[in-house]
């Protein structure tokens, strides 16, 4: 098709007065430049309320991205489109034409980047938009994406327009490099805690707002930064975490717990007669149904130890909110408790019992000698030192 148009009658037409010399060449070129500029212009307006009533009735991004684009194409990149390569076809100076090639690459990049830095912004405005909310830290972590992605792209359009044009850039990307690489070991720190910043923001291992405990320090998430995370403790004081360290490390985070898993255990001494024993995993049974938004798993004797019988039950809160669980445990001991003294169950106490035998005839015959037969003459006091 390209053949067809080049050996039309219209095209022998222009080569005839390009032939001709003096300004009629440019003429020719700058009005069918125009005309064709108005013509593409009053078509893509056209197109303009057709391609937005399509994006409205379509949820994908790419499509809303492709129209808004399409709309952005400047007037005079599209005569530069047109302009350069009809004077390519009517045969001008080769002195005109290097220019003009020289003039088509360079606007071809602006508008490639004008294209992809709206796409990149859009892309960022939808990603905030349905993932993330307003945030200021994830919009500064988005930031950076951004920027980086929209450096990149200029940059590589930037070489891409070079290497057309014939300049070498082999020598200028190896220096960039060895730049880059010397700028990375310079800067791995902080590139390392920025990057780790960018992927708790898109992988959201935890969010502002969310309590977690990293190792034995705890508290509530206030801001996720480039480089660090600062977290609100119990007692108070503000915690600094590298954002690199916080990924390196076990995080457990308590706001996407969805119920609470308790256990609980007590002991009542080995004196307790077995009929009462055999009942208490009944009582704790009672006592756990007895509360609400709780689901009981299990209620067991557990061990037999040294100096008492061990019971371990364990039960799940539905609510994870911790002042709820702490109200239904209280609320659980409490029930236990009064349940044992009704009763008459103590529980046991830490501590061992001595049982012995029978005692040596030496030490029991000096006993009996100095323990008074009559109880109102024991001695109190310090005279029970001598």
């Amino acid at each position: 098709m390209l053949e067809d148009f080049q050996n039309s009658k219209m095209m022998h037409d222009l080569q005839v007065v390009a032939a001709a010399g003096g300004p009629w060449p440019w003429v020719f070129a700058f009005i069918g430049a125009i005309l064709g500029t108005l013509v593409i212009k009053a078509i893509l307006k056209a197109l303009s309320p057709r391609l937005t009533y399509i994006t409205s009735k379509t949820t994908r991004q790419l499509d809303d991205i492709l129209a808004k684009c399409l709309m952005k194409t400047k007037s005079w990149v599209i005569f530069i489109w047109i302009f350069i390569p009809i004077l390519h076809a009517m045969g001008a100076d080769d002195r005109v034409l290097s220019f003009g090639k020289a003039v088509l690459v360079f606007a071809t990049a602006f508008q490639i980047a004008i294209w992809g830095l709206f796409a990149i912004h859009r892309w960022k405005e939808n990603y905030l938009k349905k993932k993330t909310g307003t945030n200021p830290s994830t919009v500064s972590a988005m930031g950076i994406i951004t920027t980086v992605l929209q450096g990149t792209l200029i940059v590589a359009l930037l070489l891409i327009s070079l290497s057309n044009l014939g300049v070498n850039i082999g020598a200028l990307l190896a220096g960039l490099g060895v730049g880059g690489i010397a700028v990375a070991l310079a800067a791995q720190n902080i590139l390392g805690d920025m990057f780790a910043s960018l992927s708790i923001v898109l992988d959201k291992p935890f969010e502002v707002g969310d309590f977690i405990t990293v190792g034995p320090q705890m508290g509530t998430v206030e801001n996720i930064g480039i480089k660090t995370t600062r977290v609100r403790s119990l007692s108070g004081e503000e915690l600094v975490f590298s954002n690199r360290d916080l990924l390196d490390s076990r995080i457990q985070n308590f706001k996407r717990m969805w119920k609470r898993r308790v256990p609980l255990r007590f002991s009542v001494p080995h004196t307790t007669p077995l009929p009462i024993v055999r009942q208490i995993p009944g009582w704790i049974t009672e006592i756990v149904k007895q509360q609400k938004d709780i689901e009981l798993e299990r209620s067991h004797l557990d061990a037999l130890g040294t100096s008492s019988v061990e019971f371990e039950f364990v039960y799940w809160v539905q609510n994870p909110d911790f002042n709820a669980h702490m109200d239904i445990k209280q609320n659980i001991l409490w029930g236990i408790q009064e349940k044992l003294q009704s009763q008459n169950v103590r529980l046991a106490l830490p501590g061992q019992s001595l049982y012995v035998e029978s005692l040596p005839e030496v030490v029991e015959k000096t006993y009996a000698e100095n323990t008074p037969s009559d109880p109102k003459k024991i001695p109190s006091g310090p005279a029970l030192d001598h």
